[in-house]
């Protein structure tokens, strides 16, 4: 009897341990189980708003997602608690005022990590509250309890979240972004890193295959063009470059493409910059050492102060109107719109450029310019017969075709790959730019010519323009009207 009476006894004894431990277990297990939602906290980080969380998922490590982009995932911790954190608002305005110089982004950088400390505080406060009332719920609802059940219920649940959470902060490796996956259109991002983490490097292996293509180029074009002499007719070559989109390697490209093939000055169809912010203007500096005039018609993706920085740097000009390249006089008219903020959609602004198409023809054929230069075909709409040659980029396409009247309109890819923007697409985009050549202000030779990334080779395509080629003869107009909003910019 003694032996089943101590039997009884200890069984008691673990009953009531039980009693007192699974409001707590099962408090610390609810937690988890919800920790997501429970540690979830959105707070204003530099110029933009974030949401963060943590939750319980087979790969641990830390999720920033960055709508539409796509989301970048990094092996931060090996904890089987991940970090997600979510852009969920940027205020635009307030990243154009803030990163105006590099010492501004440095200051934002900075007042940035100095948030992040309070935001993981509130993270993990806010957690462990919110789990204290789901631990005390759990306790309340057990079918036996006592009056303590939702106060140890409450501290085992938040005791849980308090682990959990000083686990990952224990083991947290930010170097770890090094090794990042990319998901999503964010999986051309480390390309566009890469690129400009290796800018030096990068730059001599363009130059390498910049040189060898031009020893070379006197062959390429003898069998293309046959037994006519082309360059022995051309007087001026210009470069035509457009939609760099703030890519450094773009600038390089065009500089060592002008250099090996001694152009007489670059002319650049717009959208050099790519969200239209006052710090991209800085890539003025690198266009500033290039020896040879960056002649610039904005793009919809230059804003005002951006063509305001861009048109104090000494090396280039900013064209709205006509100026004189080597004796080719070329007309520009700049993209009358800017869609980076969207503030203007695109359906907005292409409505925009077809109704000043009729004045673009109208000040075209009163200027009489050998080319007209303009971001987007759109602004040219209307200027077929007008002048015999048109440029532009805009479509990251490279395209030629003839109007009815005998008007050439030309395209160019993009001299960035599309820079930042090629975040947005798939594939491995070349970097694109065509040699313009003139006899006498008459376009004699297109060489179109593509580098295909940092790995890759040379394509060079000729394109001939017979000397009988019917051209336009544009009518003269006493006074032609100004352009709406032309002018200074």
């Amino acid at each position: 009897m003694s032996s089943s009476a101590g039997l009884l006894r200890r069984a008691s004894s673990t009953t009531r341990a039980a009693v007192h431990v699974l409001p707590a277990l099962l408090g610390a297990v609810a937690a988890l189980a919800l920790l997501g939602p429970l540690t979830r906290t959105s707070s204003t980080l530099g110029p933009g708003r974030v949401e963060i969380a943590a939750s319980l998922r087979a790969s641990s490590g830390t999720v920033i997602e960055i709508p539409p982009l796509g989301r970048i995932d990094a092996p931060t911790h090996a904890t089987a608690v991940g970090v997600d954190l979510r852009l969920v608002e940027l205020d635009v305005d307030a990243v154009q005022r803030q990163l105006a110089s590099f010492e501004q982004a440095e200051a934002v950088r900075n007042d940035i990590e100095a948030e992040l400390p309070a935001l993981f505080r509130r993270t993990l406060v806010g957690g462990m509250l919110r789990a204290a009332g789901l631990g005390a719920f759990v306790g309340l609802v057990l079918p036996v309890r006592r009056w303590w059940h939702p106060v140890v219920g409450a501290l085992g649940a938040a005791l849980a979240v308090l682990v959990a959470l000083l686990g990952v902060g224990r083991d947290f490796d930010a170097a770890a972004f090094n090794e990042a996956r990319y998901e999503g259109a964010l999986s051309r991002a480390p390309t566009v890193f890469a690129a400009v983490q290796r800018h030096v490097d990068g730059l001599g292996d363009v130059q390498d295959r910049v040189g060898v293509v031009a020893a070379q180029l006197e062959d390429l074009f003898a069998a293309a063009a046959g037994a006519t002499s082309i360059d022995d007719g051309a007087d001026v070559t210009i470069l035509h470059v457009s939609d760099i989109h703030s890519n450094p390697l773009g600038v390089e490209v065009a500089d060592q493409l002008a250099a090996s093939f001694d152009v007489d000055a670059i002319l650049d169809t717009g959208d050099l910059t790519s969200f239209g912010l006052p710090i991209e203007a800085n890539l003025g500096d690198r266009i500033a050492s290039i020896g040879r005039p960056w002649f610039l018609v904005a793009g919809n993706h230059d804003s005002d102060a951006v063509r305001a920085s861009l048109g104090r740097v000494p090396n280039i000009i900013l064209v709205d109107g006509v100026v004189d390249i080597a004796g080719v006089r070329v007309l520009g008219v700049p993209d009358p719109t800017f869609t980076a903020s969207n503030q203007l959609d695109t359906a907005e602004a292409n409505e925009r450029k077809l109704e000043l198409a009729p004045a673009v023809a109208a000040i075209t054929r009163g200027e009489r310019p050998d080319v007209l230069a303009v971001h987007d075909l759109r602004q040219a709409a209307e200027a077929d017969g007008a002048v015999a040659v048109v440029i532009a980029g805009h479509t990251h396409e490279t395209s030629s075709h003839i109007g009815d009247e005998g008007t050439r309109f030309l395209t160019i890819g993009s001299t960035g790959a599309t820079g930042l923007g090629s975040f947005t697409v798939q594939g491995d985009l070349p970097y694109e730019a065509e040699l313009l050549r003139f006899d006498d202000g008459r376009l004699v030779a297109i060489d179109r010519i593509q580098v295909r990334g940092l790995g890759g080779g040379f394509e060079i395509e000729r394109e001939v323009i017979p000397t009988g080629t019917d051209e336009p003869r544009p009518g003269v107009t006493p006074e032609a009207p100004g352009l709406p909003g032309s002018g200074p910019r």
